[in-house]
């Protein structure tokens, strides 16, 4: 049986190049390790996902501010020259929260040492963000929990930045001309 990557991936997901893996295959021991920072993961992963929440509500909070003064400044209706950037304020703006947040990830990452270089770090925090999933950089088995988290989390704050965008186009779009 050959598999693309060993499921004993190496620290800072280097993958084990192609080769047969039998059934009674035990992985070396460094990998079997368990570190102290790895068995605090579940709170190092709870803290994580509750300081990305608590920024990007405050994010969130900025743009809505931002809107609600810009609404309030027009009168009603809200011509298109308003009502369009407005929009596209609001979308990168909430998009720009995110990219802040996989940044941070990213440097999390490289700060315990799972990986080496920003590059791979970074399209590791991505692809764990967005829930992508593609498997060609993997965590160490120490690490695999903390990306868990990052996922679930993000999946949360992506409805959260939905919720939001439709609240925004509701309080743009219903100042519009009948």
């Amino acid at each position: 049986m050959r598999f693309p990557y060993s499921l004993w991936e190496g620290v800072g997901g280097r993958a084990v190049p192609d080769g047969p893996v039998s059934r009674d295959f035990v992985p070396p021991p460094e990998h079997r390790r368990r570190t102290a920072e790895a068995r605090q993961l579940p709170d190092a992963g709870a803290a994580g996902v509750g300081l990305g929440a608590v920024l990007h509500i405050i994010a969130l909070d900025l743009i809505n501010h931002q809107v609600r003064e810009v609404v309030a400044r027009h009168a009603v209706p809200l011509h298109a020259r308003i009502r369009i950037p407005l929009l596209v304020f609001a979308t990168l703006a909430t998009f720009l929260s995110h990219v802040a947040q996989i940044w941070l990830w990213a440097v999390f990452y490289l700060l315990v040492g799972e990986f080496d270089e920003l590059e791979p770090a970074l399209y590791f925090s991505t692809v764990v963000f967005t829930t992508l999933g593609f498997g060609d950089i993997l965590s160490s088995a120490d690490w695999r929990l903390m990306a868990s988290c990052e996922a679930a989390g993000r999946l949360l704050l992506f409805g959260l930045s939905t919720a939001f965008l439709f609240e925004v186009m509701r309080e743009i779009l219903s100042r519009r001309r009948p």
